[in-house]
């Protein structure tokens, strides 16, 4: 199902926090990640980065998410979800740059960042959280249990462009 669209501008300027440090975002199992640039996107107006191995495989973490209630931080490697230095020095950084309409399926455990514009045009995106749904036709469904949803870490920023 699609848990969430959310639409992001780049940052022009800093600090840097939030989606523009190296981060995964520790969603659960089988969550996946739509990303559509609405606008073209180059190394100079915030391109998404990844991070891959030396070998050239991806690297992802495993989610602390065990229920929708419960969590168990010791499966996370980095207790923050931050990744530190030492740890981005020995991967691969791929910068992702394309026409408007590019799109990048990923999931969102694998190490990625944005990164700061250094032109006045930034970078313009769709992002869709889409995740996994098993429906039992068999099963009668109780209306009061809520949904498992990443939803409650979504970062609130001012939308005002000025």
């Amino acid at each position: 199902i699609v848990e969430s669209v959310l639409i992001y501008k780049n940052k022009l300027e800093g600090p840097i926090r939030s989606s523009w440090m190296w981060h995964y975002d520790d969603n659960v199992y089988h969550q996946i990640k739509i990303m559509i640039y609405l606008n073209d996107v180059t190394d100079k107006t915030g391109a998404m980065q990844i991070l891959k191995k030396e070998d050239g495989t991806s690297t992802k973490f495993l989610s602390s998410k065990i229920s929708p209630n419960k969590t168990d931080k010791s499966k996370q490697l980095f207790g923050t979800s931050r990744l530190p230095e030492q740890f981005i020095k020995k991967q691969e950084v791929i910068t992702i740059s394309g026409k408007k309409g590019t799109f990048i399926i990923f999931d969102p455990n694998t190490p990625h960042r944005a990164t700061l514009a250094s032109n006045k045009e930034t970078r313009l995106c769709v992002v869709f959280n889409l995740r996994p749904y098993h429906k039992n036709k068999n099963k009668k469904i109780d209306i009061s249990t809520k949904t498992w949803s990443t939803l409650g870490n979504v970062k609130k920023f001012n939308t005002n462009m000025d």
